[in-house]
């Protein structure tokens, strides 16, 4: 295992950076207040929060080192399907524009990253 890692980082350090995609999903709570804040002294804060709760946001991002890749909002849970979309609509566009080289996405272990494509 220890030659395999090592031959990894070995390989990965020959890449170049801008090559290197990352891809996450990440929730934006629209419901969310902060627990601290600022009084004056001898004065205690106060956070006043609405009863009405909103809903969360999904966000599917892919970056480099270069910055933004493709960015993706959607109305409902990730699945399969809809990273499916966000591959095809929003990083396959953006990879016609660049010289024809390898690039590689990297992204973490959930189900539907290993759904056929």
């Amino acid at each position: 295992m220890k030659n395999e890692r090592r031959d990894y980082a070995m390989w990965m350090h020959i890449v170049p950076d801008e090559d290197v995609w990352f891809c996450d999903e990440a929730g934006a709570n629209m419901h969310t207040s902060d627990l601290y804040g600022w009084a004056p002294k001898n004065v205690r804060p106060c956070v006043h929060v609405a009863t009405q709760r909103g809903q969360g946001v999904p966000i599917e991002v892919a970056m480099s080192a270069g910055g933004d890749v493709g960015h993706d909002i959607q109305d409902g849970a990730y699945n399969a399907a809809r990273f499916k979309t966000f591959l095809v609509n929003k990083l396959l566009p953006y990879m016609e524009n660049l010289p024809p080289r390898p690039r590689y996405l990297i992204a973490d272990n959930v189900g539907f990253h290993h759904a056929p494509v």
